[in-house]
């Protein structure tokens, strides 16, 4: 509860959330297995077993939710709250790759039906740029470097917050965000 308490005050909303299911899940499972173990007395192999509970569960949800346990229990570590993490040696699946890139074909397929411009405007510059869907529905005008032809988002507003995220655009993604500054 202190870790989950701990994040929704300085980690951004989404993170919390994300927490808060794998973590809930986690505790459901502890309660089941004993209600009154201390958080000293959870060892590895009980994260294990959590696991193997859900055979439904990708190698890469297996793989988050360990690393959510982990984070956990190396927080509680950091703050005093338990003198050594028992999770340091526990190991966790390779994630598995989630892209599936579409072939020229069913894009040109894909564009074909869509009539709404907006909609349109954004599957090309998605294709153009290859950027994250979320900085597609964040990008702003402001985020328009003219003079290099690109879109540049603050550490603020990119993943991981730390960098800038640049997104160079191809002369379709250039014309579309030129228009569509424009008509702000």
């Amino acid at each position: 509860d202190a870790f989950l308490e701990w994040t929704q005050r300085n980690r951004a909303e989404k993170t919390y959330i994300w927490y808060v299911g794998r973590m809930q899940s986690f505790v459901d499972h502890m309660r089941q297995v004993d209600p009154k173990i201390p958080a000293d007395g959870v060892k590895p192999f009980h994260v294990v077993q959590w696991i193997d509970s859900h055979a439904n569960w990708s190698s890469t949800t297996r793989r988050a939710s360990i690393i959510a346990v982990q984070r956990c229990f190396r927080w509680a570590e950091k703050m005093g709250h338990i003198d050594r993490t028992p999770m340091r040696t526990l190991e966790k699946p390779p994630a598995e790759a989630r892209d599936r890139i579409s072939s020229p074909a069913e894009y040109k397929e894909l564009l074909d039906k869509i009539d709404d411009l907006e909609f349109r405007d954004l599957l090309i510059t998605a294709w153009e740029t290859g950027c994250r869907p979320q900085e597609l529905l964040r990008v702003e005008a402001r985020h328009y470097d003219q003079k290099h032809g690109r879109w540049v988002l603050p550490p603020k507003e990119s993943k991981g917050k730390k960098r800038p995220r640049i997104i160079y655009l191809t002369e379709k993604a250039l014309e579309i965000t030129k228009r569509r500054v424009e008509a702000c």
